[in-house]
């Protein structure tokens, strides 16, 4: 069994009009919520990032559609790393399967990254 490194990582994937966010499955009944894009929606995904005690999150660089997220979540305090969608996703298909994968990957491989 893979050690963990880090029971407080949170997955986001990043389109143009959503941020679909996954946190680990005992801080949320409903561990997988979409937000918008607009700064509101960003904070709000800050927030709830903080409310289930996440510290750490991994995010694809995807495009340009990243940077404001990113440098939000910053300023709230979380570690943030954006990753290579080819190498995190090693041919996932599904979104949220992607998603989950990328919150697992980070909580699992992080003392390697």
């Amino acid at each position: 069994m893979a050690k963990i490194y880090n029971l407080n990582a949170a997955g986001i994937d990043i389109s143009v009009k959503e941020y679909v966010v996954t946190v680990p499955e005992e801080r949320e009944e409903n561990n997988v919520r979409t937000f918008g894009t607009f700064i509101k929606d960003i904070h709000l995904l800050a927030n709830w990032l903080k409310k289930c005690k996440v510290d750490t999150i991994a995010m694809e660089s995807t495009g340009i559609y990243w940077y404001h997220l990113y440098t939000v979540l910053l300023d709230y305090g979380f570690e943030v790393f954006l990753v290579n969608a080819q190498h995190v996703k090693k041919g996932q298909v599904e979104i949220l399967g992607e998603l989950i994968f990328t919150q697992k990957y980070l909580s699992i491989e992080k003392g390697k990254i």
